[in-house]
């Protein structure tokens, strides 16, 4: 009986007593929880108790808000658009809801059971709170930082609206609807980061359309930077559409800016953190800057050439930078490698976040989680040398892992593979500074590395499909591309790249254009396998076959050429919307004041109306009005210089129809081949050498007795010029044969020449040279 009326007694009084219990343990549990975060964590209890200051001020103005209602003479039965909740319910059961003082907000309010919905907020109880460690992106002294997950629960003895009524389809549709609002919430980027603004939104559909048109508008800005120099800016942008969108939906699309000009970083200023450094790279900066920073004394970080770099590089705009010097060649390295890594390691950070999100969901993965490509290698490195690779992972583990700090795979045989003596330069003739400095270490041109990049460790020769980094050379993946008709051909691991940097592209000229070109073609193309893509997490933008107006391309080269030029260009192989920056300052002087004879050097104009005409105008010049000159006894011993390959054989065919006495030395030559034609030629025994530009850049031979240089063209590196006409001194000279005061230079150029002609005279010379009404045009050292 005691059992039974006590029973009761809790039936009739005891139940909001029960309640009131439960909404003390809950309240008790939150101070707990307080207490507790004061204690460990008081960052986190200082961001917690400014919440609840922001909460409570929304109450007031909730509250402020229904006495103003009240005070209205609207109907009680006007629908309230602000509450969705209530919009359901009300339309579920079509009766009033008294919800004097009880307003909820959608984001307000989770969903854990079937039970019921509270709709009051003064009465709820914060509780599991769940802390997550996260990665500072915003450079402060502390790596991490706290994240407040509210799991809210509802006292209830609140009158509710109960929800076992409701149909069970709409039900689960708020559910879901819930469960992606969580789903959507992206750790945000730094304002400054362009990372995010880069890759996470889809073009514009007019500027969509401009960048498919050849003839696409570019905006173009000079900028002058201190060390840069002049700088040539050209974004892509779209005619603004005036009639406004048939599909309400497409308002509310959220498409990518376009390009912006570059901003540069102010050492004196600059928060690493801002810009979008990851912390962990922040502090190892001066530790793979350390060779660089000895020669400077008032930076600790980057040196003003760097920053000035890294501000384009950061704001994912292509660059063009065709200065590259012996001085400054691990400069440019250090500053690309740090792109590289920051690019790597917030891509790597927003997949773990969103995998982490997305396992504690059970829910669709939306839009808002589309963080990837087709395949995982997005950085391709192409560079010409195994020895220019193994400087770039050396740089990358300084960066990532130093002084041990973490494990690098597979490092033996790397350095092994990798590594090697230099070749061995003669030291009773030396050969010039440039040419020691590029063929130092090891010189192998057929390489292909895969690396796996974690946030403390690296793996060296991963798998294609594994990898991060591909770093390689034209020809390695020429072999690996393969050609149509070949049986093993695989170019898939091209098809997501987001980071294309050109290291020394100038030399890729010199061993074969055509393989990077042949690169370029099989890059973003449709993948023929799937290899276990997950094509929920694809971007909709690579979905959508537009990949390669997302790569950012850098090309570095030490000095200006048009097919570099033309690559770069708009129209060319690059088409990043974001826009490019080429560093375009003027040449002054140019490698005719290297020149240490005195001897006439005449420049003969030829016209054409196309680069294409040019290749027969400057053939038919030469062998009609050039050549006859040098046929007689006098003008013996004439060393033709010819950049082009196919114009060297091309000549060689017509000397040997007009049976010319000639040698020749090509890049193909035997050394064997190659003493005895220079023999020949020092003796008189031929009285013209056909002597290829690519020979003279991989042998830099010092050939003797030249009497009359000819340039066919002007060299594509302009101090071959320099040194092509010093080798006409008097030192090198057969006293036998030489005739005194008898010794000419003679250069052909067109109008598309213009580079490699401002290069040997000057930016400023070569404009009068071309513009002039003259086509002959002679000129001294010492002018």
């Amino acid at each position: 009986m005691g059992r039974t009326k006590n029973s009761a007694s809790r039936r009739r009084h005891g139940h909001a007593g029960n309640k009131t219990s439960k909404r003390n343990n809950l309240v008790n549990k939150t101070n707990n929880s307080k207490a507790s975060t004061r204690k460990h964590n008081p960052k986190v209890f200082a961001k917690l108790k400014n919440l609840e200051n922001e909460e409570r001020l929304k109450q007031n103005r909730l509250r402020e808000l229904e006495k103003q209602n009240q005070q209205s003479n609207s109907s009680e039965n006007e629908e309230d658009f602000d509450n969705p909740l209530k919009t359901l319910v009300l339309s579920l059961h079509g009766t009033e809801t008294n919800l004097e003082n009880n307003v909820c907000s959608s984001d307000e309010y989770s969903l854990h059971d079937d039970s019921d919905i509270c709709t009051t907020k003064d009465n709820i109880a914060y509780s599991d709170m769940v802390y997550e460690d996260i990665e500072d992106s915003h450079g402060s002294n502390s790596n991490k930082h706290s994240v407040i997950d509210y799991n809210i629960k509802y006292n209830d003895t609140i009158t509710c609206t109960s929800i076992n009524n409701v149909k069970n389809d709409e039900f689960e549709a708020l559910k879901e609807s819930n469960c992606q609002d969580n789903l959507a919430q992206v750790e945000p980027f730094p304002e400054l980061d362009k990372f995010s603004t880069h890759l996470d939104f889809e073009l514009n559909p007019m500027l969509l359309s401009s960048l498919s048109n050849n003839s696409m508008k570019l905006t173009c800005h000079e900028l002058t930077w201190p060390i840069l120099g002049k700088l040539v800016i050209n974004i892509p942008t779209s005619e603004k559409c005036s009639k406004k969108s048939a599909n309400i939906l497409d308002e509310n699309i959220k498409y990518a800016m376009e390009g912006t000009v570059p901003e540069q970083i102010n050492l004196d200023f600059l928060d690493w953190g801002k810009i979008g450094v990851k912390p962990q790279l922040i502090s190892n900066i001066p530790i793979a800057n350390l060779n660089v920073l000895k020669k400077y004394a008032n930076y600790n970080t980057l040196t003003p050439l760097q920053s000035e770099l890294f501000s384009i590089m950061n704001g994912y705009q292509d660059l063009y930078y065709p200065n590259r010097s012996l001085n400054i060649v691990e400069d440019l390295r250090v500053v690309y490698c740090l792109h590289i890594l920051n690019h790597l390691l917030k891509t790597r950070s927003r997949i773990i976040k969103h995998n982490s999100r997305i396992s504690q969901q059970n829910c669709e993965i939306s839009d808002n989680f589309r963080d990837q490509g087709f395949v995982r290698p997005r950085i391709l490195v192409i560079v010409p040398f195994r020895h220019s690779a193994l400087q770039i992972v050396r740089t990358l583990i300084s960066f990532l892992v130093p002084d041990g700090g973490g494990s690098v795979q597979n490092s033996i045989r790397f350095e092994n593979e990798f590594g090697g003596e230099s070749i061995q330069f003669p030291k009773r003739n030396p050969k010039p500074e440039d040419y020691e400095q590029l063929f130092a270490g090891n010189t192998d041109d057929t390489f292909k590395l895969g690396i796996a990049i974690t946030k403390k460790s690296m793996k060296l020769y991963a798998d294609y499909y594994s990898s991060d980094i591909i770093i390689a050379s034209p020809l390695g993946l020429r072999m690996a591309v393969g050609a149509p008709g070949e049986a093993k051909r695989d170019y898939d691991f091209l098809s997501s790249v987001e980071l294309l940097i050109m290291d020394q592209a100038d030399v890729f000229l010199a061993q074969n254009w055509d393989h990077v070109l042949h690169i370029m073609d099989h890059m973003h193309l449709q993948t023929k396998e799937s290899h276990n893509t997950d094509f929920a997490r694809v971007r909709m933008w690579a979905l959508n076959g537009h990949s390669r107006l997302y790569r950012q391309s850098i090309v570095f080269a030490s000095n200006d050429a048009p097919q570099l030029r033309a690559f770069i260009s708009y129209g060319g192989r690059c088409c990043n919307y974001r826009g490019s920056a080429r560093v375009a300052n003027p040449i002054i002087g140019g490698s005719i004041r290297e020149v240490m004879i005195m001897v006439p050097q005449v420049f003969h104009r030829l016209i054409c109306d196309s680069a294409t005409d040019a290749v027969d105008v400057r053939f038919n010049y030469f062998t009609k009005v050039v050549l006859p000159q040098y046929r007689g006894s006098n003008m013996a011993q004439c060393l033709l210089y010819i950049p082009d390959y196919f114009d060297y054989v091309r000549l060689r065919n017509c000397f040997k129809r007009e049976e010319i006495n000639f040698t020749q030395i090509c890049e193909y030559t035997k050394e064997s081949k190659m003493a005895r034609a220079r023999d020949l030629f020092y003796h008189g025994g031929a009285s013209i050498m056909l002597y290829s530009e690519r020979a003279h850049y991989f042998r830099r031979s010092r050939i003797k007795g030249i009497r009359h240089v000819i340039f066919y063209q002007p060299p594509g590196w302009p101090h071959f010029y320099s040194e092509i006409c010093n080798l006409m001194q008097e030192a090198n000279q057969n006293p036998k044969t030489a005739i005194d005061n008898n010794m000419t230079i003679t250069i052909l150029f067109t109008k598309y020449d213009i580079l490699q002609v401002a290069g040997i005279v000057g930016t400023e010379k070569a404009a009068r040279l071309i513009h002039s009404s003259k086509d002959l045009h002679m000129l001294i050292t010492g002018d």
